[in-house]
């Protein structure tokens, strides 16, 4: 079931369980990676979701700054991302050094972020940490 489209680059969709969330972008930027982070705590909060699966698979690069990676950790309860926990299913080449950054970071803020190149992998830790209500 489908809730609804953003633009034509994020769709949000309701699973069992946890919400996901598809992007389309090749190339993330610290304003777009704030900007999808605003939004999934949007609709996190609006469904009472705290697993979110984040289908990154089009996105051939990021373009973000180790200390931008802090930042929008430490910037992760403006936008409503509390308690939440985010598999990240993306390329393997994404899964780098700022990757675990990203983990690391929002770690210490209490939220949980994993990379995955396998959807199952990442619906499976999804569904061992919280779910929607």
């Amino acid at each position: 079931m489908k809730l609804y489209e953003m633009t034509d680059q994020i769709e949000f969709e309701q699973k069992d369980g946890y919400l996901l969330v598809t992007i389309t972008d090749s190339v993330i930027i610290p304003q777009r990676a704030r900007e999808i982070l605003n939004l999934i705590g949007e609709e996190s909060q609006r469904l009472k979701c705290n697993s979110v699966l984040l289908d990154e698979r089009s996105v051939e690069r990021r373009d973000v700054s180790h200390s931008e990676i802090m930042q929008l950790s430490k910037d992760m309860p403006k936008t409503g991302l509390n308690n939440i926990n985010i598999a990240f299913w993306c390329k393997n080449n994404l899964i780098d050094e700022d990757a675990e950054l990203l983990r690391v970071f929002t770690y210490t803020n209490e939220y949980i972020i994993k990379h995955f190149t396998d959807s199952d992998e990442a619906i499976t830790w999804l569904k061992t940490k919280r779910r929607c209500q």
